[in-house]
Protein backbone atom coordinates (compact mmCIF):
# COMPACT_ATOMS: atom_id res chain seq x y z
CA UNK A 1 0.00 0.00 0.00
CA UNK A 2 1.35 3.43 -0.83
CA UNK A 3 1.78 5.61 2.12
CA UNK A 4 -0.83 7.94 3.09
CA UNK A 5 -0.87 11.70 1.65
CA UNK A 6 0.05 14.66 3.67
CA UNK A 7 -0.06 17.52 1.78
CA UNK A 8 -1.49 17.92 -1.85
CA UNK A 9 -0.85 20.13 -4.93
CA UNK A 10 -2.94 22.82 -3.38
CA UNK A 11 -6.32 21.04 -3.66
CA UNK A 12 -7.32 22.09 -7.34
CA UNK A 13 -4.76 23.02 -10.35
CA UNK A 14 -6.67 25.36 -12.81
CA UNK A 15 -5.70 26.40 -16.15
CA UNK A 16 -7.11 28.47 -18.43
CA UNK A 17 -4.96 27.33 -21.22
CA UNK A 18 -5.74 23.90 -22.21
CA UNK A 19 -3.48 22.19 -24.54
CA UNK A 20 -5.29 21.27 -27.82
CA UNK A 21 -4.60 18.42 -30.09
CA UNK A 22 -4.54 19.21 -33.52
CA UNK A 23 -8.28 17.71 -34.96
CA UNK A 24 -8.42 15.72 -38.31
CA UNK A 25 -11.59 16.22 -40.48
CA UNK A 26 -13.18 12.97 -41.98
CA UNK A 27 -11.60 12.56 -45.41
CA UNK A 28 -14.47 11.96 -48.29
CA UNK A 29 -15.02 7.79 -48.78
CA UNK A 30 -17.14 6.20 -50.14
CA UNK A 31 -20.42 4.66 -48.17
CA UNK A 32 -23.79 3.81 -47.57
CA UNK A 33 -26.29 5.77 -45.44
CA UNK A 34 -27.77 4.32 -42.27
CA UNK A 35 -29.66 6.78 -39.88
CA UNK A 36 -26.76 8.61 -38.63
CA UNK A 37 -24.20 6.49 -38.76
CA UNK A 38 -22.29 5.92 -42.36
CA UNK A 39 -20.28 2.70 -43.54
CA UNK A 40 -17.10 3.60 -44.37
CA UNK A 41 -14.61 2.50 -47.41
CA UNK A 42 -10.99 2.12 -45.06
CA UNK A 43 -8.75 1.06 -47.56
CA UNK A 44 -8.42 -1.93 -45.72
CA UNK A 45 -11.10 -5.17 -45.73
CA UNK A 46 -11.50 -6.26 -42.13
CA UNK A 47 -10.69 -9.80 -41.84
CA UNK A 48 -13.24 -12.12 -40.72
CA UNK A 49 -13.22 -13.32 -37.15
CA UNK A 50 -13.79 -16.94 -35.95
CA UNK A 51 -16.99 -17.33 -34.07
CA UNK A 52 -17.15 -14.03 -31.66
CA UNK A 53 -14.25 -11.57 -32.08
CA UNK A 54 -13.35 -8.79 -29.69
CA UNK A 55 -12.31 -5.32 -30.69
CA UNK A 56 -10.12 -2.37 -28.70
CA UNK A 57 -9.38 0.92 -29.64
CA UNK A 58 -6.23 2.81 -28.67
CA UNK A 59 -3.34 4.94 -30.07
CA UNK A 60 -0.84 2.83 -29.84
CA UNK A 61 1.79 4.65 -31.99
CA UNK A 62 0.89 7.99 -30.15
CA UNK A 63 0.09 10.07 -33.16
CA UNK A 64 -3.55 11.10 -31.79
CA UNK A 65 -5.37 8.50 -34.20
CA UNK A 66 -7.20 5.67 -32.48
CA UNK A 67 -5.51 2.50 -33.82
CA UNK A 68 -8.02 -0.92 -33.26
CA UNK A 69 -7.03 -4.53 -32.37
CA UNK A 70 -9.40 -7.11 -33.39
CA UNK A 71 -9.14 -10.91 -31.80
CA UNK A 72 -9.89 -14.16 -33.42
CA UNK A 73 -9.67 -13.24 -36.56
CA UNK A 74 -9.38 -16.13 -39.42
CA UNK A 75 -5.72 -16.75 -40.16
CA UNK A 76 -6.64 -20.06 -42.20
CA UNK A 77 -7.57 -23.64 -41.61
CA UNK A 78 -7.54 -24.02 -37.30
CA UNK A 79 -5.25 -20.88 -36.44
CA UNK A 80 -6.68 -17.71 -34.61
CA UNK A 81 -5.13 -14.82 -35.30
CA UNK A 82 -5.18 -11.01 -33.17
CA UNK A 83 -4.42 -8.39 -35.74
CA UNK A 84 -3.61 -4.89 -35.11
CA UNK A 85 -5.16 -2.54 -37.59
CA UNK A 86 -2.95 1.09 -37.40
CA UNK A 87 -5.09 4.14 -38.30
CA UNK A 88 -3.54 6.09 -41.16
CA UNK A 89 -5.23 9.43 -40.19
CA UNK A 90 -6.67 10.34 -43.27
CA UNK A 91 -9.42 7.31 -42.98
CA UNK A 92 -7.46 4.17 -44.12
CA UNK A 93 -6.44 1.69 -41.88
CA UNK A 94 -3.18 -0.44 -42.31
CA UNK A 95 -1.94 -4.08 -40.97
CA UNK A 96 1.60 -3.15 -39.89
CA UNK A 97 4.48 -5.81 -40.63
CA UNK A 98 6.21 -7.93 -37.18
CA UNK A 99 9.12 -5.47 -38.12
CA UNK A 100 7.17 -2.43 -37.47
CA UNK A 101 5.42 -3.82 -34.25
CA UNK A 102 7.65 -6.84 -32.92
CA UNK A 103 6.13 -9.54 -31.29
CA UNK A 104 2.17 -8.55 -31.21
CA UNK A 105 2.10 -9.33 -35.31
CA UNK A 106 0.77 -12.94 -36.33
CA UNK A 107 0.03 -13.41 -32.17
CA UNK A 108 -1.85 -16.68 -32.82
CA UNK A 109 -4.38 -18.20 -29.59
CA UNK A 110 -7.84 -18.25 -28.77
CA UNK A 111 -7.59 -14.66 -27.56
CA UNK A 112 -11.20 -13.24 -26.46
CA UNK A 113 -10.26 -9.53 -25.96
CA UNK A 114 -7.41 -6.71 -25.64
CA UNK A 115 -7.30 -4.02 -23.65
CA UNK A 116 -5.53 -0.65 -24.05
CA UNK A 117 -3.93 0.58 -21.06
CA UNK A 118 -0.33 2.54 -19.74
CA UNK A 119 0.41 -1.07 -17.68
CA UNK A 120 4.26 0.40 -16.80
CA UNK A 121 3.37 3.72 -16.31
CA UNK A 122 6.07 4.83 -18.71
CA UNK A 123 3.69 7.03 -20.77
CA UNK A 124 2.33 4.64 -24.11
CA UNK A 125 -0.44 2.32 -24.27
CA UNK A 126 0.22 -1.31 -24.06
CA UNK A 127 -2.15 -4.52 -24.36
CA UNK A 128 -3.55 -6.63 -21.88
CA UNK A 129 -4.77 -9.83 -24.03
CA UNK A 130 -7.30 -12.34 -22.27
CA UNK A 131 -6.85 -15.86 -23.87
CA UNK A 132 -8.73 -18.59 -23.09
CA UNK A 133 -7.10 -21.94 -24.44
CA UNK A 134 -4.50 -22.79 -26.36
CA UNK A 135 -4.03 -22.66 -30.16
CA UNK A 136 -5.38 -25.16 -32.44
CA UNK A 137 -8.79 -25.90 -30.24
CA UNK A 138 -7.14 -26.87 -27.14
CA UNK A 139 -8.98 -27.18 -23.51
CA UNK A 140 -5.75 -26.32 -22.00
CA UNK A 141 -6.18 -22.94 -20.82
CA UNK A 142 -3.16 -20.55 -22.22
CA UNK A 143 -1.47 -18.05 -20.00
CA UNK A 144 -2.49 -14.22 -20.64
CA UNK A 145 0.27 -12.55 -22.65
CA UNK A 146 0.80 -8.77 -22.17
CA UNK A 147 2.37 -6.97 -24.80
CA UNK A 148 4.97 -4.10 -23.45
CA UNK A 149 4.86 -0.99 -25.94
CA UNK A 150 8.34 0.57 -26.25
CA UNK A 151 7.32 3.85 -26.77
CA UNK A 152 7.32 3.85 -30.93
CA UNK A 153 4.68 1.02 -31.13
CA UNK A 154 7.07 -1.70 -31.14
CA UNK A 155 5.68 -4.86 -28.61
CA UNK A 156 7.36 -7.44 -26.58
CA UNK A 157 5.39 -10.14 -24.99
CA UNK A 158 5.68 -10.33 -21.20
CA UNK A 159 3.72 -13.68 -19.94
CA UNK A 160 1.58 -13.08 -17.21
CA UNK A 161 1.99 -15.63 -14.73
CA UNK A 162 -1.13 -17.48 -12.81
CA UNK A 163 -3.78 -16.15 -14.75
CA UNK A 164 -3.63 -19.69 -16.56
CA UNK A 165 -5.09 -21.30 -13.54
CA UNK A 166 -7.01 -24.07 -14.26
CA UNK A 167 -10.15 -23.37 -12.64
CA UNK A 168 -10.55 -20.74 -14.74
CA UNK A 169 -12.12 -19.67 -18.13
CA UNK A 170 -12.06 -16.20 -18.84
CA UNK A 171 -14.50 -14.84 -20.98
CA UNK A 172 -13.44 -11.15 -20.66
CA UNK A 173 -11.67 -9.05 -18.42
CA UNK A 174 -11.13 -5.38 -17.32
CA UNK A 175 -8.51 -3.03 -16.03
CA UNK A 176 -8.35 -1.05 -12.81
CA UNK A 177 -6.75 -0.15 -9.79
CA UNK A 178 -8.57 -1.51 -7.42
CA UNK A 179 -5.94 -1.06 -4.03
CA UNK A 180 -5.34 2.11 -4.97
CA UNK A 181 -1.27 2.18 -5.57
CA UNK A 182 -1.22 3.12 -9.12
CA UNK A 183 -0.95 0.09 -10.49
CA UNK A 184 -3.39 -1.48 -12.87
CA UNK A 185 -4.94 -4.49 -11.32
CA UNK A 186 -7.19 -6.98 -13.22
CA UNK A 187 -10.25 -8.71 -13.48
CA UNK A 188 -10.94 -12.09 -15.01
CA UNK A 189 -14.77 -13.23 -14.75
CA UNK A 190 -15.31 -16.83 -15.22
CA UNK A 191 -17.00 -18.39 -17.70
CA UNK A 192 -17.09 -21.81 -16.25
CA UNK A 193 -19.82 -23.71 -18.24
CA UNK A 194 -21.16 -24.60 -14.98
CA UNK A 195 -18.17 -25.82 -13.09
CA UNK A 196 -18.57 -23.53 -9.97
CA UNK A 197 -15.46 -21.70 -10.06
CA UNK A 198 -15.26 -18.45 -8.61
CA UNK A 199 -14.40 -15.38 -10.63
CA UNK A 200 -10.67 -14.03 -10.32
CA UNK A 201 -9.48 -10.92 -8.74
CA UNK A 202 -5.42 -10.28 -9.78
CA UNK A 203 -2.95 -7.68 -8.02
CA UNK A 204 -0.68 -5.97 -9.76
CA UNK A 205 2.39 -5.83 -7.52
CA UNK A 206 4.07 -3.49 -8.98
CA UNK A 207 6.57 -5.16 -11.75
CA UNK A 208 3.94 -6.04 -13.87
CA UNK A 209 3.36 -9.67 -12.07
CA UNK A 210 -0.04 -10.38 -10.65
CA UNK A 211 -1.32 -12.68 -7.89
CA UNK A 212 -4.30 -13.72 -7.13
CA UNK A 213 -6.05 -11.53 -4.55
CA UNK A 214 -7.97 -13.99 -2.14
CA UNK A 215 -10.09 -17.14 -3.23
CA UNK A 216 -14.09 -15.90 -3.50
CA UNK A 217 -16.89 -18.53 -3.03
CA UNK A 218 -17.53 -20.85 -5.43
CA UNK A 219 -21.10 -20.83 -7.74
CA UNK A 220 -22.46 -21.76 -11.06
CA UNK A 221 -20.77 -19.32 -13.25
CA UNK A 222 -21.75 -17.68 -17.18
CA UNK A 223 -19.49 -14.83 -16.31
CA UNK A 224 -19.54 -12.36 -19.31
CA UNK A 225 -18.37 -9.17 -18.31
CA UNK A 226 -17.85 -7.02 -15.20
CA UNK A 227 -18.05 -3.14 -14.85
CA UNK A 228 -16.30 -0.78 -12.38
CA UNK A 229 -17.68 1.64 -10.42
CA UNK A 230 -17.80 2.55 -6.77
CA UNK A 231 -21.49 1.17 -6.04
CA UNK A 232 -21.40 2.00 -2.45
CA UNK A 233 -20.06 5.41 -2.05
CA UNK A 234 -17.12 4.96 0.48
CA UNK A 235 -14.66 5.78 -2.23
CA UNK A 236 -13.04 2.70 -3.66
CA UNK A 237 -14.25 0.84 -6.62
CA UNK A 238 -16.74 -1.98 -6.94
CA UNK A 239 -17.46 -4.48 -9.51
CA UNK A 240 -20.69 -5.91 -10.99
CA UNK A 241 -20.79 -8.76 -13.05
CA UNK A 242 -23.22 -9.88 -15.55
CA UNK A 243 -24.37 -13.53 -15.84
CA UNK A 244 -25.91 -15.36 -18.00
CA UNK A 245 -27.49 -18.54 -15.94
CA UNK A 246 -27.26 -16.37 -12.53
CA UNK A 247 -27.99 -13.63 -10.79
CA UNK A 248 -26.22 -10.70 -11.50
CA UNK A 249 -23.22 -10.69 -8.50
CA UNK A 250 -21.87 -7.56 -7.05
CA UNK A 251 -18.67 -7.68 -4.75
CA UNK A 252 -17.54 -4.89 -2.67
CA UNK A 253 -14.17 -3.72 -2.43
CA UNK A 254 -12.94 -3.57 1.22
CA UNK A 255 -10.30 -1.63 1.25
CA UNK A 256 -11.44 1.40 2.82
CA UNK A 257 -13.23 -0.73 5.68
CA UNK A 258 -10.11 -3.32 6.39
CA UNK A 259 -7.07 -1.50 4.36
CA UNK A 260 -6.29 -4.51 2.58
CA UNK A 261 -7.54 -4.95 -0.83
CA UNK A 262 -9.64 -7.84 -0.87
CA UNK A 263 -14.05 -8.20 -1.72
CA UNK A 264 -16.99 -9.93 -0.52
CA UNK A 265 -20.44 -10.55 -2.50
CA UNK A 266 -22.74 -8.34 -1.63
CA UNK A 267 -25.55 -9.93 -3.26
CA UNK A 268 -24.49 -13.12 -1.56
CA UNK A 269 -26.13 -15.28 -4.97
CA UNK A 270 -29.46 -13.78 -4.57
CA UNK A 271 -31.16 -11.65 -6.30
CA UNK A 272 -31.62 -8.13 -5.29
CA UNK A 273 -29.07 -5.99 -3.57
CA UNK A 274 -29.82 -1.69 -3.04
CA UNK A 275 -33.36 -1.54 -5.51
CA UNK A 276 -31.47 -3.78 -7.76
CA UNK A 277 -33.62 -6.46 -8.79
CA UNK A 278 -31.08 -8.67 -11.03
CA UNK A 279 -31.33 -12.07 -13.01
CA UNK A 280 -29.28 -13.41 -15.63
CA UNK A 281 -28.04 -10.69 -18.13
CA UNK A 282 -25.49 -10.29 -20.84
CA UNK A 283 -23.95 -6.96 -20.39
CA UNK A 284 -24.25 -4.12 -17.98
CA UNK A 285 -22.72 -0.64 -18.50
CA UNK A 286 -22.62 2.20 -16.18
CA UNK A 287 -23.50 6.09 -17.15
CA UNK A 288 -25.42 9.08 -16.07
CA UNK A 289 -28.33 8.97 -18.19
CA UNK A 290 -30.08 12.07 -16.26
CA UNK A 291 -27.06 14.33 -15.49
CA UNK A 292 -27.30 14.31 -11.81
CA UNK A 293 -24.16 13.30 -11.16
CA UNK A 294 -24.73 9.99 -10.13
CA UNK A 295 -24.06 6.52 -12.18
CA UNK A 296 -26.98 4.78 -13.69
CA UNK A 297 -26.66 0.85 -14.54
CA UNK A 298 -28.03 -0.23 -17.61
CA UNK A 299 -28.36 -3.96 -17.68
CA UNK A 300 -29.36 -6.29 -20.79
CA UNK A 301 -31.45 -9.63 -20.06
CA UNK A 302 -31.55 -11.26 -23.51
CA UNK A 303 -34.90 -11.95 -24.72
CA UNK A 304 -35.79 -9.57 -21.78
CA UNK A 305 -34.57 -6.84 -23.37
CA UNK A 306 -32.56 -4.27 -21.33
CA UNK A 307 -33.32 -2.24 -18.12
CA UNK A 308 -32.00 1.40 -16.72
CA UNK A 309 -31.57 1.60 -13.31
CA UNK A 310 -30.94 5.08 -11.81
CA UNK A 311 -28.81 6.05 -8.70
CA UNK A 312 -30.64 7.67 -6.04
CA UNK A 313 -28.61 10.03 -3.60
CA UNK A 314 -29.03 8.12 -0.52
CA UNK A 315 -27.19 4.72 -2.56
CA UNK A 316 -30.42 3.06 -3.53
CA UNK A 317 -31.38 2.58 -7.24
CA UNK A 318 -34.82 2.42 -8.75
CA UNK A 319 -35.69 0.52 -11.91
CA UNK A 320 -37.39 4.06 -13.76
CA UNK A 321 -37.35 2.21 -17.63
CA UNK A 322 -37.67 -1.05 -18.98
CA UNK A 323 -37.51 -2.21 -22.83
CA UNK A 324 -39.51 -5.51 -22.78
CA UNK A 325 -40.40 -7.78 -25.56
CA UNK A 326 -37.27 -7.62 -27.44
CA UNK A 327 -33.78 -9.70 -27.43
CA UNK A 328 -31.32 -7.86 -26.52
CA UNK A 329 -27.55 -8.32 -25.09
CA UNK A 330 -24.49 -6.57 -25.62
CA UNK A 331 -24.75 -2.53 -24.55
CA UNK A 332 -23.16 0.35 -25.65
CA UNK A 333 -22.69 4.07 -24.25
CA UNK A 334 -22.17 7.58 -26.20
CA UNK A 335 -23.56 10.45 -26.93
CA UNK A 336 -24.15 9.90 -30.84
CA UNK A 337 -25.49 13.74 -31.53
CA UNK A 338 -23.63 15.60 -29.04
CA UNK A 339 -26.51 17.11 -27.05
CA UNK A 340 -25.44 16.51 -23.61
CA UNK A 341 -27.30 13.29 -23.00
CA UNK A 342 -25.38 9.94 -23.02
CA UNK A 343 -27.18 7.54 -25.40
CA UNK A 344 -27.50 3.43 -26.12
CA UNK A 345 -26.79 1.38 -28.69
CA UNK A 346 -27.87 -2.59 -28.49
CA UNK A 347 -27.77 -5.81 -30.55
CA UNK A 348 -31.26 -7.17 -31.49
CA UNK A 349 -31.14 -11.29 -30.94
CA UNK A 350 -34.34 -11.55 -31.92
CA UNK A 351 -36.17 -10.63 -35.05
CA UNK A 352 -33.66 -9.43 -38.04
CA UNK A 353 -30.87 -9.00 -35.63
CA UNK A 354 -28.77 -6.34 -36.23
CA UNK A 355 -27.91 -2.90 -33.99
CA UNK A 356 -30.05 -0.14 -32.83
CA UNK A 357 -28.93 3.22 -31.54
CA UNK A 358 -31.35 4.78 -28.67
CA UNK A 359 -31.12 8.41 -28.64
CA UNK A 360 -31.87 9.82 -24.94
CA UNK A 361 -34.28 12.75 -25.22
CA UNK A 362 -32.93 14.22 -21.98
CA UNK A 363 -33.90 12.30 -18.64
CA UNK A 364 -33.11 9.06 -19.11
CA UNK A 365 -36.77 7.66 -19.63
CA UNK A 366 -37.28 8.52 -22.87
CA UNK A 367 -35.58 7.76 -26.04
CA UNK A 368 -35.75 7.93 -29.80
CA UNK A 369 -35.03 4.10 -31.60
CA UNK A 370 -33.67 4.17 -35.10
CA UNK A 371 -31.43 1.36 -37.64
CA UNK A 372 -27.78 1.96 -36.64
CA UNK A 373 -26.36 -1.33 -38.35
CA UNK A 374 -27.62 -4.57 -40.34
CA UNK A 375 -27.39 -8.26 -39.44
CA UNK A 376 -25.06 -9.80 -42.02
CA UNK A 377 -25.19 -13.37 -40.82
CA UNK A 378 -27.80 -13.71 -37.74
CA UNK A 379 -26.26 -15.11 -34.78
CA UNK A 380 -27.84 -15.37 -31.14
CA UNK A 381 -24.04 -14.83 -30.22
CA UNK A 382 -22.86 -11.48 -31.05
CA UNK A 383 -20.25 -9.50 -29.85
CA UNK A 384 -20.74 -5.79 -28.21
CA UNK A 385 -19.82 -2.72 -30.33
CA UNK A 386 -16.48 -0.97 -30.13
CA UNK A 387 -17.02 2.91 -29.91
CA UNK A 388 -14.12 5.11 -30.62
CA UNK A 389 -14.08 8.28 -32.32
CA UNK A 390 -11.44 7.18 -35.54
CA UNK A 391 -11.44 10.20 -37.19
CA UNK A 392 -11.13 12.93 -34.29
CA UNK A 393 -14.20 14.92 -35.60
CA UNK A 394 -15.72 14.99 -32.07
CA UNK A 395 -18.27 12.05 -33.02
CA UNK A 396 -18.12 8.80 -31.81
CA UNK A 397 -18.08 6.06 -34.38
CA UNK A 398 -18.33 2.30 -34.03
CA UNK A 399 -16.76 -1.03 -35.22
CA UNK A 400 -18.86 -4.06 -35.14
CA UNK A 401 -17.79 -7.14 -34.79
CA UNK A 402 -20.22 -9.95 -37.20
CA UNK A 403 -19.17 -13.41 -36.21
CA UNK A 404 -17.78 -15.41 -39.43
CA UNK A 405 -17.92 -12.06 -41.74
CA UNK A 406 -15.32 -8.97 -42.14
CA UNK A 407 -15.91 -6.53 -39.07
CA UNK A 408 -17.37 -3.21 -40.25
CA UNK A 409 -16.37 0.41 -39.48
CA UNK A 410 -19.38 2.79 -39.46
CA UNK A 411 -18.69 5.97 -39.19
CA UNK A 412 -20.89 8.91 -37.24
CA UNK A 413 -22.37 11.60 -39.70
CA UNK A 414 -21.88 14.15 -37.35
CA UNK A 415 -23.72 17.54 -37.09
CA UNK A 416 -23.48 20.95 -35.57
CA UNK A 417 -23.62 20.33 -31.91
CA UNK A 418 -20.17 21.31 -30.25
CA UNK A 419 -17.82 18.88 -28.44
CA UNK A 420 -15.23 18.32 -25.69
CA UNK A 421 -12.60 15.13 -25.30
CA UNK A 422 -10.38 14.81 -22.92
CA UNK A 423 -6.68 12.57 -23.05
CA UNK A 424 -5.58 11.79 -19.62
CA UNK A 425 -2.05 11.43 -18.44
CA UNK A 426 -1.96 10.15 -14.70
CA UNK A 427 1.22 10.66 -12.68
CA UNK A 428 0.47 9.42 -9.06
CA UNK A 429 -2.41 7.86 -10.30
CA UNK A 430 -1.82 5.12 -13.29
CA UNK A 431 -0.73 6.69 -16.12
CA UNK A 432 -4.17 6.13 -18.24
CA UNK A 433 -6.11 7.67 -15.62
CA UNK A 434 -8.29 5.06 -15.07
CA UNK A 435 -11.20 4.80 -12.78
CA UNK A 436 -11.02 8.77 -13.24
CA UNK A 437 -13.94 10.25 -12.89
CA UNK A 438 -14.55 13.26 -14.89
CA UNK A 439 -17.54 15.93 -14.77
CA UNK A 440 -18.27 19.09 -17.48
CA UNK A 441 -20.18 22.14 -16.66
CA UNK A 442 -21.75 23.95 -19.89
CA UNK A 443 -24.47 26.25 -20.58
CA UNK A 444 -26.47 23.69 -23.13
CA UNK A 445 -29.44 25.83 -24.71
CA UNK A 446 -29.73 28.57 -22.22
CA UNK A 447 -29.31 25.81 -19.01
CA UNK A 448 -26.77 24.92 -17.23
CA UNK A 449 -26.25 21.29 -17.36
CA UNK A 450 -23.61 18.79 -15.06
CA UNK A 451 -22.15 15.87 -17.54
CA UNK A 452 -19.84 13.13 -15.55
CA UNK A 453 -17.67 10.43 -17.16
CA UNK A 454 -15.82 7.33 -15.37
CA UNK A 455 -12.89 6.22 -17.72
CA UNK A 456 -12.69 2.62 -17.96
CA UNK A 457 -10.55 0.11 -19.57
CA UNK A 458 -13.05 -3.02 -20.55
CA UNK A 459 -15.09 -4.84 -18.27
CA UNK A 460 -18.67 -3.36 -19.52
CA UNK A 461 -18.96 -4.53 -22.60
CA UNK A 462 -18.55 -8.23 -23.64
CA UNK A 463 -15.31 -9.21 -25.40
CA UNK A 464 -14.74 -5.47 -26.19
CA UNK A 465 -13.32 -2.23 -24.90
CA UNK A 466 -16.09 -0.30 -24.93
CA UNK A 467 -14.82 2.84 -25.44
CA UNK A 468 -11.55 4.56 -26.14
CA UNK A 469 -9.45 6.26 -23.14
CA UNK A 470 -10.30 9.54 -24.37
CA UNK A 471 -14.02 10.50 -22.06
CA UNK A 472 -16.26 12.57 -24.80
CA UNK A 473 -18.55 15.33 -23.85
CA UNK A 474 -21.30 16.81 -25.91
CA UNK A 475 -21.67 20.42 -25.49
CA UNK A 476 -24.80 21.13 -27.87
CA UNK A 477 -24.69 24.66 -28.83
CA UNK A 478 -22.17 25.69 -25.60
CA UNK A 479 -19.22 27.56 -26.99
CA UNK A 480 -16.73 26.53 -24.13
CA UNK A 481 -17.10 24.32 -20.92
CA UNK A 482 -17.27 26.60 -18.06
CA UNK A 483 -15.90 23.83 -15.71
CA UNK A 484 -13.90 20.56 -16.40
CA UNK A 485 -13.67 18.91 -12.93
CA UNK A 486 -11.28 15.82 -12.57
CA UNK A 487 -11.47 13.31 -9.80
CA UNK A 488 -8.30 11.23 -10.06
CA UNK A 489 -7.81 7.72 -8.51
CA UNK A 490 -5.26 8.99 -5.85
CA UNK A 491 -7.67 11.41 -4.46
CA UNK A 492 -6.22 14.47 -6.21
CA UNK A 493 -8.88 17.09 -7.53
CA UNK A 494 -8.08 18.98 -10.80
CA UNK A 495 -10.31 22.10 -12.01
CA UNK A 496 -9.66 23.94 -15.02
CA UNK A 497 -11.84 27.08 -16.36
CA UNK A 498 -12.97 28.22 -19.45
CA UNK A 499 -12.09 25.84 -21.89
CA UNK A 500 -12.61 25.79 -25.49
CA UNK A 501 -14.88 23.87 -27.07
CA UNK A 502 -13.85 21.28 -30.37
CA UNK A 503 -10.68 20.39 -29.23
CA UNK A 504 -8.93 17.02 -27.71
CA UNK A 505 -7.63 18.22 -24.29
CA UNK A 506 -4.38 17.02 -22.96
CA UNK A 507 -4.46 17.17 -19.12
CA UNK A 508 -1.70 15.72 -16.77
CA UNK A 509 -2.77 15.15 -12.99
CA UNK A 510 -0.88 17.23 -10.42
CA UNK A 511 1.18 15.18 -8.63
CA UNK A 512 0.39 14.24 -5.05
CA UNK A 513 3.42 14.71 -2.96
CA UNK A 514 4.22 12.33 0.03
CA UNK A 515 6.31 12.76 3.25
CA UNK A 516 7.74 9.64 4.42
CA UNK A 517 9.67 8.35 7.35
CA UNK A 518 13.34 9.73 8.43
CA UNK A 519 11.15 13.27 6.52
CA UNK A 520 11.79 12.37 3.30
CA UNK A 521 9.69 13.99 0.61
CA UNK A 522 8.35 11.97 -2.43
CA UNK A 523 6.93 12.34 -5.78
CA UNK A 524 6.49 10.27 -9.20
CA UNK A 525 9.01 10.66 -11.28
CA UNK A 526 6.29 10.62 -14.37
CA UNK A 527 5.66 14.27 -12.52
CA UNK A 528 8.30 16.00 -15.23
CA UNK A 529 9.20 19.75 -13.88
CA UNK A 530 7.64 19.96 -10.35
CA UNK A 531 9.88 20.85 -7.53
CA UNK A 532 8.75 20.84 -4.41
CA UNK A 533 8.93 24.16 -2.19
CA UNK A 534 8.48 25.12 1.25
CA UNK A 535 6.81 27.38 3.19
CA UNK A 536 6.64 28.98 7.32
CA UNK A 537 2.82 29.06 6.68
CA UNK A 538 0.04 27.77 4.43
CA UNK A 539 -0.34 31.25 2.86
CA UNK A 540 3.71 31.56 2.10
CA UNK A 541 5.59 32.89 0.96
CA UNK A 542 7.14 29.87 -0.54
CA UNK A 543 10.64 29.26 -1.41
CA UNK A 544 12.13 26.05 -3.16
CA UNK A 545 14.17 23.77 -1.46
CA UNK A 546 17.28 23.33 -2.72
CA UNK A 547 18.64 19.53 -1.53
CA UNK A 548 19.30 17.20 -4.61
CA UNK A 549 16.76 15.08 -6.11
CA UNK A 550 17.40 11.54 -5.65
CA UNK A 551 15.56 8.84 -8.40
CA UNK A 552 14.76 5.50 -7.63
CA UNK A 553 11.86 3.13 -8.19
CA UNK A 554 9.75 5.01 -9.93
CA UNK A 555 9.70 8.19 -7.62
CA UNK A 556 11.53 11.25 -7.15
CA UNK A 557 12.87 11.96 -3.04
CA UNK A 558 14.72 14.87 -1.18
CA UNK A 559 15.78 14.31 2.17
CA UNK A 560 14.24 17.53 4.32
CA UNK A 561 17.07 19.23 6.20
CA UNK A 562 16.72 19.28 10.12
CA UNK A 563 16.38 23.30 9.85
CA UNK A 564 13.43 22.90 7.09
CA UNK A 565 11.53 20.54 9.09
CA UNK A 566 8.04 21.55 10.36
CA UNK A 567 7.47 23.45 7.24
CA UNK A 568 4.45 23.63 4.64
CA UNK A 569 5.06 21.79 1.57
CA UNK A 570 3.91 21.40 -1.77
CA UNK A 571 4.79 21.01 -5.33
CA UNK A 572 5.01 23.34 -8.11
CA UNK A 573 6.32 23.87 -11.21
CA UNK A 574 8.48 26.95 -11.37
Amino acid sequence: MKATPRFKLAGYSRSKTPVAVTILALCALPFTTRAGFVEVNSGITFTRTYYNGGASWGDFDGDGHLDLFVTLVDGGGTTRLNVLYRNLGDGRFEVPSADRIGELHGDAAFSVQGLWADLDNDGDLDLYVVNRVDRGGSTTPLMDHLFLNDGKGVFTRHPVAGTDAPDLRANSGSLTDFDGDGHLDLFLPDWGQNSGTPDAFFRNEGNLQFSRVMPLRARSSLATSGAWADFDGDGDLDVVVANQDDAVFIYKNLLRETGVPGFVAVTGGTAEARGLRFAQSGCLVWGDFNNDGLLDLVLSHDNAGFQIYFATPGGEYELRRRFAGIGVRMLALLDADNDGHLDLITDMTSGDGGYRLYLNQGDGTAFTESSLAPARQFSYVQSAPAVGDFNNDGYPDVFIVYPGLPGALFANVGGDNRWLKLNLQGTSSNGSGIGAVVRVRATIRGEEVWQMRQVSAGGEAWRVQHDDLRPNFGLGDATKADVVRIEWPSGAVQELTDVAANQILTVTEPPVLVIEPAVILAWPVRAEGYVPYAAETAEGPWQRLDAPVTIADGRSTITVKARDRMRYYQLQQP
